[in-house]
């Protein structure tokens, strides 16, 4: 089939083709294909139709810490740690930017203290 011939409903038929495969797989397949046919001029380029859509990612649920979980792992931390757990399961920030905060750059001094 010449480059000229493709249609978005041709890339949406490859794109089912290609379904079993992982969606990045598939997601550099169709890339690699827009590529080549900017290479060669076509326009508009059926590749990056918005009608090609990927297949959609499973989702991953992710289920929480139980209360139970937290408190063994509190017991278990240094004395240094254990306000930084509480504030992460409290509040759900992530840990880069719970170390940004006014705890977190105490902690780290405290930390450094320890080592000297």
């Amino acid at each position: 089939m010449p480059l000229e011939a493709l249609t978005a409903a041709t890339v949406s038929e490859l794109v089912t083709e290609l379904a079993e495969l992982k969606r990045e797989s598939i997601r550099k397949t169709l890339s690699v294909l827009a590529m080549i046919l900017d290479h060669e001029g076509i326009q508009p380029n059926p590749a990056r139709d918005a009608r090609v859509k990927l297949p959609r990612g499973e989702r991953r649920h992710v289920s929480p810490p139980t209360a139970a979980h937290v408190e063994a792992v509190y017991r278990l931390l240094p004395a240094a740690y254990r306000l930084p757990i509480l504030v992460l399961d409290a509040s759900g920030v992530r840990v880069g930017e719970l170390e940004g905060t006014d705890l977190g750059r105490r902690r780290r001094a405290a930390r450094t203290l320890a080592r000297l």
